[in-house]
């Protein structure tokens, strides 16, 4: 008998047992109705709830049918256990519930003996004894022969039919007592019994199941109506994807349009920039550049001279000389005096054969002009490049993305934006450079020698960034 088979006779048995008194239990006295193992042997927390009737429980080998068996039997009998407490558990517990309502549990700890707790009262310290209310409830204790003890309601794997691996001396000492045959008798009627409700059972299922069969041959065709529904739903999918399709496409062909007008317009403002002649050539930088450095030089030279002049200042008057010393004091007046002289005439000859300087115009309409011309020409030029790149466009081009023509379009902007900040810095040093020219002239027109060596000073020399005046 295999172990699953061993395990539906046990619960049957349990259904339908005896008592200790003789009588037999109707089917729904003392059922047993919710079996709760928790760390018992192999079971973490299991929960059975078994049927009114016949349960099975069906498994492969060492997945704990057994255990259920064992726990019942030592709920019931109460014997040596401390092998069913689950590995790494502190504590393992067996609860029934009947369907009368009675609540019998039963758990051990590692250490100390097992306790009952009935109906919310507490049995301890009983060693291998089972508390008096527990058969009261179940009524499944072992038949008493002598000094036998037989266990009528479990049938073990390793003793599967009851008695018939027994000796037959414990056989006739359990046929011997009548109350016990009695019982036995009961129990063949009430399997016989069991087995006549069950072949009227099997004689209704059968009838069900040639109903269940006559109605799934009138569903057979469900499953080519399904197919065929996944097909048209398929199909509506597929048309939502092509209608989705179509709309984008709408929008494609009004980005092209937009693009085509403004295509046209592009052309015209080409027509309209081509009559403007080219911007003539931008002067070199490079004498600018010399005249900023020779005036930082000159006005360093000027922040000097100032320096030494506040300096001389302060200077107390020299004390005046004795008599003895007069001569030497014409003496050295005299020596300057000559000195004063021979500079004073080289100026005037340096000075005799220069005209007067040239009047600055003001450059700043022409910067301006160059600076629209240049802007004229370059935003003519990038319209050329767009006319020239847009003439290459089929009449009908292929829907494409306008992520790049985008992009392109935001770097045009953001070049033509660089291309104004430059030219305004242009022009603002074109002014600055006008304005220092200027200030140049004045000073010039103020100091026509120089203050150091009283020699001429004129733009040019000034101007020259290696040479010019010797103090520059």
């Amino acid at each position: 008998m295999s172990r699953a088979a061993a395990t539906l006779i046990i619960l049957e048995l349990e259904c339908f047992h005896s008592a200790a008194d003789g009588s037999i239990s109707t089917p729904r006295e003392r059922m047993i109705k919710r079996i709760e193992l928790i760390n018992f042997m192999s079971h973490q927390h299991t929960v059975i709830e078994p049927s009114s009737g016949l349960t099975v429980l069906i498994g492969p080998n060492n997945c704990g049918k057994s255990a259920v068996v064992t726990a019942l039997q030592i709920l019931c009998n109460n014997p040596k256990s401390t092998y069913v407490l689950r590995h790494g558990a502190k504590e393992c517990k067996i609860i029934v519930e009947t369907d009368s309502g009675d609540v019998i549990q039963w758990s051990r700890k590692k250490s100390g003996s097992p306790k009952y707790l009935i109906n919310g009262e507490l049995f301890d310290r009983l060693k291998s004894k089972v508390p008096e209310p527990l058969h009261q409830i179940l009524r499944m204790p072992k038949v008493q022969v002598d000094k036998e003890s037989f266990d009528v309601h479990f049938g073990e794997q390793t003793s599967p039919l009851f008695l018939l691996g027994d000796k037959e001396k414990a056989a006739a000492q359990f046929f011997a007592s009548s109350s016990d045959a009695i019982r036995l008798v009961e129990m063949q009627d009430r399997h016989k019994s069991n087995i006549k409700f069950r072949k009227a059972d099997l004689k209704r299922v059968s009838k069900e199941r040639e109903s269940l069969h006559a109605e799934n041959l009138v569903l057979s065709p469900v499953t080519a109506l399904y197919k065929l529904a996944q097909a048209c739903e398929k199909n509506r999918i597929k048309i939502a994807d092509e209608q989705s399709l179509m709309v984008r496409i709408g929008v494609c062909v009004e980005s092209i349009q937009s693009a085509q007008q403004r295509a046209l317009l592009l052309d015209k403002q080409n027509d309209a920039l081509r009559a403007i002649p080219d911007p003539p050539a931008l002067r070199p930088i490079a004498s600018i550049s010399a005249v900023i450095d020779s005036i930082g030089s000159a006005e360093n030279l000027i922040q000097n001279t100032d320096f030494q002049l506040k300096a001389m200042a302060d200077l107390q008057t020299p004390p005046k000389l004795q008599p003895t010393k007069r001569l030497k004091q014409w003496v050295a007046v005299w020596e300057q005096n000559q000195q004063a002289k021979a500079i004073a005439e080289g100026r005037l000859h340096a000075l005799s054969g220069l005209s007067n300087p040239p009047q600055i115009a003001s450059t700043k309409v022409l910067e301006q002009t160059i600076g629209r011309l240049v802007t004229g020409q370059r935003k003519r030029e990038s319209l050329d490049r767009d006319l020239k790149t847009l003439g290459q466009l089929s009449p009908v081009p292929e829907l494409t993305s306008t992520s790049a023509l985008s992009q392109l379009i935001a770097r045009h902007d953001e070049l033509s934006n660089q291309l104004t900040d430059q030219q305004n810095r242009l022009r603002s040093n074109d002014q600055q450079i006008a304005t220092t020219e200027e200030a140049l002239a004045q000073w010039l027109d103020r100091n026509p020698q120089c203050p150091t060596c009283g020699g001429p000073v004129t733009k040019e020399q000034l101007m020259e960034k290696n040479g010019g005046h010797v103090h520059a």
